[in-house]
């Protein structure tokens, strides 16, 4: 691995938290510019482009171009997948347009913000096709540079349509299809101005036959993620529909920060690990490591989620601090599950994770049907909950004869009791109410349960994170001494 291929890894990795970081960083400004209700509808709204946009096929146009032009031989052949790509873009754009007549008279959302959403969704594939073919050509300093004007004006063009003129939904909507829109025809232009070569039938069939697959585990993974937000806009208030859209956001905080940065690693070293004798253990040890790491992340986030919102948004969310705990729970089993799919990819066997997102998506589907009609924003909660941890077994019952691994359940489940034993007793702590106390109080807790989880570190854990901050024990320094 030479030293370019890390200068391009590190850079991407900057663009990837930039675009992570956006919807975080406006998340204060959503809470303190918006009410419930608005929160409601802007993640209604939201959820509804995306289902547009996952029929539409916009994200498997984004990876077979990125995988088609990677593999073309001639610059003449990339050309033409270039132009291939954005003739169907256009044609998908006509198309989301035209879905905007029936959904504005079923009358779900008003037509201005329904018509903004469908922009916004149609119009960013326009944004991500040249931070796609820049990803491809390598172009890292490109790449971060298009991530971070994209961040910077959409901040900028936020702030100004929702906190200085008050525009509510309709400004969070269009700063997102202004900046898609603007920048994307510019960048856009720019691809095309390196050449068009006008494609034949066999291109534009290599891309949708690429990308038409794709599309059931998109719409499965999107009922896992979203689905609820649906059922719960017949039977809960705009109100709780927003309190649960924040809820959802913060507790995916968890896959983001707490899974994302090591599973980038982990995918790209467990090809190789997966050959060793001793892969079952290795395996079931790294699983442990990365989990207590998730486990950990979660277990600060419950404890300081209502301090952290009531900062953010200037008042109480008592819904959404409530409803956290539950996401998080539901983000451990699909992090378990992201980690169990690598047997899957190991053994080239990805045809079993489309059996499994639909297993998963129907179970989802019942729970929904079932619950939230009876516990409208609770129900959902456990819903969810439920769902992911049948994703999680599933996700293991499939993997586990393709590849063997050696789960230490042991360590696994005394980790994760640690992690709720510690949040169960800041639960019942609601009569510290100075905020400096019960904040002391909380890191007290976090403090003990790092501890705690601590006296389940192997030796050969401790030794590694030895190596990792240079320090070296009496033991370790006098073999040292005594080798040389």
């Amino acid at each position: 691995m030479n030293r370019s291929f890390l200068g391009h890894a590190a850079i991407y990795g900057l663009g990837s938290l930039i675009m992570q970081a956006a919807g975080f960083v406006l998340l204060p400004l959503y809470l303190r510019c918006l009410s419930r209700e608005e929160l409601g509808t802007l993640e209604l709204a939201t959820r509804l482009a995306e289902t547009a946009g996952t029929l539409l096929l916009l994200g498997g146009f984004r990876q077979a171009l990125f995988a088609l032009y990677a593999q073309a031989q001639t610059p003449v052949e990339k050309r033409r997948m270039v132009t291939a790509t954005y003739a169907l873009l256009i044609a998908m754009l006509g198309i989301g347009l035209a879905l905007f007549v029936p959904l504005s008279i079923v009358n779900i959302l008003p037509a201005p913000i329904l018509l903004l959403a469908v922009l916004s969704v149609i119009l960013e594939p326009f944004l991500l096709m040249p931070l796609c073919l820049m990803q491809a050509r390598s172009e890292s300093l490109w790449y971060v540079g298009l991530v971070a004007i994209q961040f910077f004006v959409r901040l900028a063009l936020a702030i100004w349509l929702v906190a200085w003129w008050g525009w509510g939904v309709l400004g969070v909507l269009s700063a997102q299809a202004i900046v898609s829109g603007s920048l994307g025809l510019l960048f856009s232009a720019r691809e095309l101005l390196r050449g068009v070569c006008w494609p034949g039938f066999a291109d534009l069939r290599a891309i949708l036959s690429f990308a038409l697959p794709l599309v059931p585990s998109g719409v499965c993974f999107f009922v896992l993620h979203h689905g609820d937000r649906f059922f719960l806009w017949a039977y809960a208030t705009a109100g709780e529909v927003g309190e649960y859209g924040i809820a959802y956001k913060l507790g995916m905080l968890v896959t983001t920060f707490g899974l994302g940065p090591l599973y980038m690693v982990w995918s790209a070293r467990m090809y190789k690990l997966a050959h060793e004798p001793l892969a079952a253990q290795t395996f079931g040890q790294m699983f442990t490591r990365m989990l207590a790491w998730v486990f950990l992340t979660g277990l600060g986030l419950c404890l300081f989620v209502g301090d952290g919102l009531r900062w953010m948004g200037g008042k109480e969310f008592p819904l959404a601090t409530r409803l956290v705990p539950a996401v998080v729970l539901a983000c451990c089993f699909q992090a378990f599950a992201t980690l169990a799919d690598g047997g899957l990819y190991i053994r080239r066997r990805t045809d079993r994770k489309l059996w499994i997102s639909l297993l998963a998506a129907l179970a989802m589907l019942v729970l929904y049907a079932l619950l939230i009609p009876w516990g409208g924003v609770n129900g959902a909660a456990v819903a969810t909950v439920v769902g992911f941890g049948w994703l999680a077994l599933l996700t293991y019952l499939f993997s586990q004869p393709l590849f063997t691994i050696r789960y230490e359940w042991g360590r696994l489940g005394a980790l994760l009791g640690i992690t709720i034993g510690i949040w169960l007793v800041s639960v019942l702590m609601p009569w510290v109410q100075s905020m400096p106390l019960r904040l002391t109080a909380r890191a007290g807790l976090f403090l003990l349960a790092v501890l705690l989880y601590a006296t389940l570190v192997s030796a050969e854990e401790w030794q590694i994170l030895s190596r990792w901050l240079g320090y070296k024990s009496p033991r370790m320094r006098l073999t040292q001494e005594g080798t040389v």
